[in-house]
């Protein structure tokens, strides 16, 4: 019979990563909450109306990608139209992205930095939660799991399955938030700056058609979803034709956008999330510059992130107005990048010989 201490030591992970998720989402249960704001209160309607027969863009009009809706009706059916339905999907996915992310970390930098990159996250996530049940909470598991695909994708086993649920994942996380796919935008050109300088095209070209396969699944799976129902023009028009329009207007004044950028930033300034990551993403150039592997796991996810940190910044400024939870999509490559004073002290260690980089990273 296992002891306590044996089942604690198996468990303790788990019941930090639960706590850090229940803090974030307990405020927002609708034991504490009794109303939604707006997003989330369009969402929970339609998700209603889907459970009474009707279909999104054809019955109701709303401009957002059709995922958060059947997510929320799913939420509804699993508690007879109560939000708890919606909260609990909420909890589990928050968790699963959570627990995908501190694992990972944990895997390329180690145990104290996966923890302490795990609570500043999390952390970080309360100014952009905003009473949850937004579009770009739900990307964050698909993120995650993108990256922890990623980081097992030069083994050898399953490699083009990998590949495909990578493509998989960055269309679900398309047809949740268009703008939420700078994590996949970021593992193509990696991939195409790697394999090209290597010269490895077949090998490339292969990578890439196992994303494209699975990107290509799930649009098709959408596309005929809505086509067979007669609805697909208006699915098109909502979800897409109006969004291309909503996002040209100001097309060239970047002055608006560069301030809302600034001014959204704002609340990661408050735990520290973005002055670490900001000393990481300089930390991580010289580490990049000193270490020319590319199957080193830690520069591996520092060019990542380097990659990454001006593409989501784009992509958020894309619209001609953005809101506190629009940044929710920079967490996970920031969770990432927070990790400058690891980083530093190993370049320090590294330059004076003592030990190589990899997995004998000291946390200072």
């Amino acid at each position: 019979m296992k002891s306590i201490r044996s089942i604690i030591g198996q468990i303790w992970e788990k019941i930090v990563v639960l706590c850090g998720v229940l803090c974030i989402l307990l405020p927002t249960s609708p034991l504490n909450m009794k109303f939604t704001y707006r997003d989330s209160g369009v969402f929970l309607y339609t998700g209603w109306r889907i459970l009474n027969g009707e279909l999104p863009y054809r019955d109701i009009w709303d401009h957002k990608p059709p995922v958060i809706f059947y997510i929320n009706a799913a939420g509804l059916a699993l508690t007879n139209n109560s939000r708890w339905g919606v909260w609990l999907i909420e909890l589990v996915l928050l968790f699963l992205a959570a627990w995908m992310g501190y694992q990972l970390i944990k895997k390329v930098f180690g145990l104290f930095p996966a923890i302490f990159s795990l609570l500043l996250w999390l952390l970080s996530l309360v100014p952009l939660f905003q009473g949850g049940n937004f579009t770009t909470e739900f990307t964050l598991p698909l993120q995650f799991a993108a990256l922890c695909l990623f980081y097992n994708s030069d083994q050898l086993e399953h490699k083009d399955l990998r590949f495909f649920l990578i493509g998989l994942t960055g269309a679900i996380a398309f047809f949740t938030k268009q703008t939420a796919i700078g994590i996949w935008i970021t593992i193509i050109v990696y991939l195409s700056i790697q394999r090209l300088i290597a010269g490895q095209v077949k090998q490339w070209l292969r990578e890439l058609s196992y994303i494209f396969l699975g990107g290509v699944s799930i649009t098709t799976l959408v596309a005929v979803f809505f086509g067979v129902q007669g609805a697909f023009a208006q699915f098109w028009s909502a979800a897409f034709k109006y969004n291309f329009f909503y996002s040209s207007l100001n097309e060239y004044d970047l002055t608006p956008r560069i301030e809302i950028l600034i001014r959204g930033l704002r609340p990661l300034t408050r735990t520290g999330l973005l002055q670490f990551s900001m000393a990481g993403y300089v930390a991580a150039i010289i580490y990049i510059l000193l270490k020319k592997d590319f199957a080193d796991p830690p520069r591996k996810f520092l060019f990542i992130g380097l990659i990454n940190l001006p593409i989501e910044l784009l992509l958020i400024a894309i619209p001609k107005k953005t809101y506190p939870h629009y940044f929710m999509t920079l967490l996970p490559i920031l969770a990432l990048l927070s990790l400058c004073p690891k980083i530093s002290w190993s370049i320090q260690i590294w330059s004076n010989g003592v030990v190589p980089f990899g997995k004998q990273f000291v946390w200072m």
